[in-house]
């Protein structure tokens, strides 16, 4: 795998190589957005990851939730106030059809997601 080129799972991202290393992970693929432009991969002790592309670059179909993937790109970690993690938990509940409280966020968040460069779902 080379961290720009590299055939994804239905695309192929030709974006420059990131200014550090990218880094590959493997693990099980446990959801995805419903536009498919993040995936989020959980290891063997439950810990999950967020990997994001840019929307139309890849696309993570829902039939890759369950099975295993190797996704690469740059890790990030992305600081966030309380109002800022309040639109992004929108957001995100809009696209998954969930209700959403904002009063269950009571500060800023700090979360870690890959910039993914590429990505393949194994069958």
């Amino acid at each position: 795998m080379s961290p720009a080129g590299f055939d994804s799972v239905t695309g192929t991202a030709d974006a420059p190589a990131p200014a550090v290393p990218a880094i590959p992970v493997v693990a099980e693929d446990v959801a995805t957005c419903g536009v498919a432009c993040w995936v989020a991969l959980v290891d063997e002790d439950g810990k999950t990851l967020r990997v994001k592309v840019n929307d139309g670059e890849i696309v993570f179909p829902k039939t890759a939730v369950g099975k295993m993937a190797i996704a690469e790109g740059e890790f990030k970690k992305i600081e966030r106030t309380r109002d800022q993690a309040i639109a992004q938990a929108k957001h995100e509940a809009e696209e998954s059809g969930r209700k959403f409280d904002p009063a269950r966020i009571k500060s800023g968040t700090t979360s870690y997601q890959i910039n993914g460069v590429g990505a393949v779902i194994l069958e």
